[in-house]
């Protein structure tokens, strides 16, 4: 049982030091485009089927969207989905 355990150690120290870790961050212009819309956020809100405090997490940057919400609001905008949403570099 413990040669198991010396192996078991040596295989997830070398996994660790070989794995990257890859985080991506969104980037969103959310807010940006729904003032040059003249929208609100509880209109865009309404627009989207979510609540304004969901609105207000995202262009705040402390939510990320959903694919399906990330659509919602670019069709809504009127807009290229790629141009309120981005990776962060």
């Amino acid at each position: 049982m413990c040669c198991w355990l010396l192996i078991y150690d040596s295989i997830k120290e070398k996994l660790i030091t070989h794995l990257e870790v890859i985080v991506l961050e969104i980037v969103n212009h959310v807010q940006h485009y729904r003032k040059q819309a003249n929208l609100t956020q509880e209109k865009l809100a309404q627009l989207a089927h979510v609540s304004r405090k969901t609105i207000n997490s995202l262009e705040r940057g402390h939510y990320t969207p959903s694919l399906l919400l990330a659509l919602q609001i670019s069709k809504i905008l009127n807009l290229d989905i790629n141009v309120i949403f981005s990776i962060k570099e």
